[in-house]
This record gives C-alpha cells, sequence and structure tokens, in this order.
C-alpha cells in the first residue's frame, strides 16, 4: 500500500497537485506498514491534513483489496462536523478520481466506483446513519464535533456505532484527524494514550507538517499568542470557551416589528426581572406562550440605566414596572436572590408582587442550554431591542475537565442583563402546556385586599 500511495502522489503532482509532505508521508506509512487499525493524528491548522487525507481515501479505497460480500458494497465513509463540511472533502476527492482516469458515478452523498464497489459517501458527526460495511473511516476535526442540540462534543457515541462497521473488513482503516482543541474529548485522550497494539498516533505543529509554512508565518497569521499555541502549535486548551449562541442564530429568531406585542387574550404570560440600582442596567421581560403553541414570544424588554452618581430607585422602578405589567394582566415578577426581603418588601407598596429565588450555577447553566435548545428548534421570538440581542451574544459557555458554566462578561459597560430574565422566563414558560395560569399564593394573600386583578402569568 505504500507504493501504491508513492504512485498516486506522484501522478497527482504531474497533474498540479502539491506533493504529500515528508512528515505525513512519513507518519501514513508508519502506520500503514505497523498493520494497525486506526491513525489518531492532531496537527495545527493549515497544515495539510485534509489534502493527506483525502489522497489516503483514494488509495485505500480503489486499492485496499477488500473482500466485499456480493451485493453489498464497501463505504469511504467522510464523517465531519456537518454533511456541508464532508461535503469538501467529497470534492476532492471526486478531483483525484478525475486526474487518475478512474470512474465513477453520483450517488446520494457521495460517489460511486463504476468497476468496483466502492462508494465514497459523506456524514455529519451523528448516530443517524450507521447501517453500511465500511472499508476506511475518516474523522475529519473530531475535536471540533458538536451536537447541534446540546453543544456537547459526541464523538464517544458517535465512534462507539461506528467502529462496527468496519468490523467485517480485514484490512478496514481507521483514521481520526484533527487539529487541537481542547484537554476535554474523545480525540485528546485518544492522543494521549499512545501508540498501542490498535492504534497510532501523530503530533505535529503547522510549519512541521507543511513545510511551505513557517513558524514565523504562522505567528503572522495569528498575533493572538494563545490562539496561535492552538491553532499552529498545536497545543490544545486546558479548557473551552465559546459564545453559546451565533449571531446568525440569534437573528435568525429576532422579530423585526413590533417593539412590543399587545395582549392577547387567554395566552400564558411570564415577567421576569434582573435588578440593578447602579453599574449594570435593571432589565424586565416579558414572556408569552399562546394556547397550542410551543413558541414562546419575549412580549416586551425593557431596561433603566441608572445614571453616574445617581443610582437608580428600586421603589421607582418597581412602580414603573408595574405600570410595564399592567396591559398584561400581570401584577407579579420573578427574580433572583439579590436584596430579596427589601424588593419584596417594596414590592408591596406598589402592588406588584416580587417573587425571588436562589439561582445556582447548576440552574444557570442548565436554563442557558434549554433556551439554546429552544432556539435551535426554532421554539422562541425575541423582541427587536439592539441590547437584548448584545447581551445574548455575549454569554459564554465554558467547558472544562470538572463541568460546563455559564459567563455573563462585562462588555462594554453592561453584563449581559437580559440574558438572566430572559433564560428565566423561557423555563416558566417552556414546558408547561398553553393556557392561562393564575399563582393561588399571589391571589389568596394579596388579590382581596388589592382588588383581585387577574394575574394571567406566574
Amino acid at each position: 500500500m505504500v507504493q501504491r500511495y508513492e504512485a498516486l502522489d506522484a501522478a497527482l503532482v504531474a497533474f498540479g497537485f502539491p506533493p504529500t509532505s515528508p512528515w505525513w508521508k512519513a507518519r501514513i506509512f508508519h502506520w500503514l506498514r505497523t498493520g494497525k487499525r486506526q491513525l489518531v493524528a492532531r496537527c495545527g491548522r493549515r497544515s495539510g491534513k485534509s489534502s493527506t487525507m483525502c489522497r489516503l481515501s483514494v488509495c485505500l479505497g480503489v486499492w485496499g483489496g477488500h473482500a466485499i460480500t456480493p451485493g453489498d458494497v464497501g463505504v469511504v465513509a467522510i464523517v465531519s462536523i456537518t454533511r456541508d463540511e464532508a461535503q469538501q472533502r467529497l470534492r476532492s476527492i471526486t478531483a483525484i478520481l478525475k486526474a487518475l482516469g478512474i470512474a465513477f458515478r453520483p450517488v446520494e452523498a457521495g460517489v460511486e466506483l463504476v468497476d468496483r464497489p466502492i462508494v465514497f459517501k459523506v456524514f455529519a458527526c451523528s448516530l443517524a446513519s450507521v447501517g453500511f460495511t465500511c472499508v476506511f473511516l475518516l474523522c475529519d476535526e473530531i475535536a471540533r464535533w458538536r451536537d447541534a442540540d446540546t453543544g456537547v462534543n459526541p464523538a464517544t457515541a458517535v465512534l462507539g456505532s461506528l467502529r462496527p462497521t468496519t468490523a467485517t473488513i480485514e484490512h478496514a482503516r481507521i483514521a481520526l484527524i484533527s487539529s487541537a482543541l481542547a484537554t476535554l474529548d474523545a480525540h485528546y485522550d485518544l492522543i494521549e494514550k499512545g501508540e498501542t497494539d490498535y492504534q497510532v498516533t501523530a503530533c505535529g505543529t503547522t510549519w512541521e507538517c507543511n513545510p511551505t509554512l513557517s513558524e514565523e508565518d504562522c505567528r503572522a497569521l495569528e498575533p493572538d499568542d494563545a490562539l496561535f499555541r492552538r491553532e499552529y502549535q498545536n497545543e490544545p486548551a486546558t479548557e473551552l470557551e465559546e459564545s453559546l449562541l451565533t449571531a446568525h442564530e440569534v437573528d435568525g429568531c429576532m422579530r423585526t416589528e413590533p417593539l412590543a406585542l399587545p395582549f392577547v387574550v387567554n395566552a400564558r404570560y411570564a415577567a421576569t426581572m434582573d435588578p440593578a440600582t447602579r453599574a449594570d442596567a435593571w432589565t424586565l421581560v416579558v414572556a408569552c406562550r399562546e394556547p397550542g403553541n410551543r413558541i414562546v414570544r419575549i412580549a416586551k424588554a425593557v431596561e433603566w440605566q441608572a445614571r453616574k452618581g445617581s443610582p437608580l430607585s428600586p421603589e421607582a422602578i418597581l412602580r414603573a414596572i408595574a405600570g410595564e405589567l399592567a396591559p398584561y394582566g400581570l401584577n407579579s415578577v420573578h427574580s433572583d436572590q439579590a436584596s430579596a426581603d427589601a424588593l419584596a418588601d417594596i414590592g408591596r407598596r406598589v402592588k406588584l408582587f416580587v417573587q425571588t429565588e436562589a439561582v445556582t450555577a447548576t440552574m444557570k447553566l442548565a436554563r442557558a442550554d434549554s433556551f439554546r435548545v429552544r432556539v435551535r428548534a426554532g421554539e422562541v421570538e425575541l423582541a427587536p431591542v439592539d441590547n437584548l440581542r448584545a447581551d445574548l451574544l455575549n454569554v459564554r459557555r465554558v467547558v472544562s475537565r470538572t463541568g460546563a458554566s455559564i459567563l455573563f462578561p462585562r462588555v462594554g459597560g453592561r453584563h449581559c442583563d437580559f440574558a438572566p430574565p430572559v433564560f428565566q422566563a423561557l423555563q416558566l414558560l417552556g414546558s408547561a402546556p398553553a393556557g392561562p395560569m393564575v399563582v393561588p399564593s399571589y391571589r389568596d394573600e394579596y388579590g382581596s385586599r388589592w382588588g383581585g386583578m387577574p394575574d394571567r402569568g406566574f
């Protein structure tokens, strides 16, 4: 097989393809000669991973000498973060097949060789498609795989389902390739195991793997030292920090108008707030859910910001909040534990019931993750408020060996002030059946004394 790869590489160079680098040849040839099934490689960005793996895919698929059961086909499976990402590898493979004069025809999500039962197919990193016979399994950028709903790297589960597809093919191979990301995923753990009876491992910086780029070139591409060490010097980070949501996701669920929604009879409402009197904004969110509809809509998002040297008056703000809630039939608002007793006492004076709860780090993570799932499922509509958008985009999700957490960083004088009440509102309305609801504890205690305004929320 080493000679086959050398011949393939020489033929491609004659057609104008760049040659495989000496670093890649040495690692691939060592792996092929050992006869071990699995290669795990971690290399810097722009190191020639994709180009090399596409050539290897063709070599192992076309000349692997695989004994395929009559009526079956052997699959060269390219698994990536998304099917679109994997499709890029397929385009490179078809270019190689054309250059070598190997006939193929298109099939769903792949191409099939004309003269032998081999098909090259692309897959996203999920458990959806595992019922095939695999002759070569290429898992691309495996450290960066993410489940679309949870955001968790599904590599351990996906590999557990994919490895058996190679079981009946004697010389089937598996390549798990990625650039460095963090010390938190299955790819990192496999690299740490080193060479075993089952696998060969390889690690290299960008300039080691790809001699057309120097270390100086890479530093010019990425001046940030931490990113340079991860992306080009091939050093995984000890923790992974990322935005909870992308701008595309937030913008996709934000309506253009109106700024505030009108009251809807029989809809279910909840009001939440994040109090602040000095540095941060005091934010209020009103959310609603109509009968028979899974979408939770942010009907209104309002904030009050203190001026320098002039803190907000809690009584004045709670009175204003009572006025904001009145059109929605609400006279209660949910808040975290900050100044709980004082706010509850002031709320009584302005006829507003302030319901507080102690929010733990676990609750904060669960609410944020649930919100992300609902956004991606198309079950959230946001009010068109610029600071609401900015606050949601600034929320960070951090994963380390000890677990995950949510951060509300201070950016531009704000502290993601709209994010906590939005997450809480979604929790209050997200899973319960739609329809009007009252809170007996509030109505029993205050309803008769205040005239019993019907509260259509919590």
